[in-house]
């Protein structure tokens, strides 16, 4: 009877120190902080912070996701953007510029490499920049507002004139295009002696 007893209490221990091995692992397991979340979801959540207006996070998500996905095109634009948005506009053009070297048809990279350009005042870059964007996504009216803003930065009222109205067709209902342009046609018109 001892023997049986003493082979009990062998198998309950042993049973005892499995169950506590698994009870200790799984406790670690929940003490640590597994991210599983991938690339496209860091892009998702970025996105999802952006329109919320909070930049520090939406930067926070891209650089992760870019971590995540060195190569991504995606990635670097978003954080050009972001950056471009914050008033950072030589980092903005660095991401910018690698979005574009990985692919050259973004017209979004483009486009805020202009608003970028601009800022920093090389009006010059930021107009072939903002035509570009513009001859790749003729639908894009941002695309035609940073070409004008770009344009009247050289003092070339007509090229913006003309992409104020191709802004507008594309966005009838946008009434910051609708005022850019009324004040552009007075301004031009109350020049004398200057056609646009």
């Amino acid at each position: 009877m001892y023997k049986s007893t003493r082979n009990q209490l062998l198998f309950n221990n042993n049973n005892f120190l499995h169950l506590a091995g698994i009870l200790f692992v799984l406790l670690l397991l929940s003490a640590c902080h597994f991210d599983i979340k991938t690339s496209t979801q860091y892009l998702i959540s970025g996105n999802e912070y952006f329109q919320a207006g909070d930049y520090a996070n939406a930067e926070k998500d891209y650089r992760i996701a870019l971590k995540r996905d060195p190569k991504s095109v995606i990635a670097k634009n978003n954080i050009g953007v972001v950056l471009c948005e914050e008033g950072r506009y030589d980092e903005a053009a660095g991401f910018l510029n690698q979005a574009l070297l990985a692919d050259p048809k973004n017209a979004t990279a483009h486009y805020t490499l202009a608003k970028a350009l601009a800022k920093k005042g090389l009006y010059d870059q930021a107009l072939k920049e903002a035509q570009q964007a513009t001859q790749l996504d003729p639908d894009e009216p941002v695309a035609y507002k940073v070409l004008a803003e770009a344009a009247l930065a050289k003092d070339e009222k007509a090229v913006a004139i003309d992409a104020y109205q191709s802004a507008i067709k594309l966005d009838p209902d946008n009434e910051e295009y609708k005022a850019a342009l009324s004040k552009l046609v007075d301004q031009t018109q109350n020049q004398p002696g200057k056609n646009p």
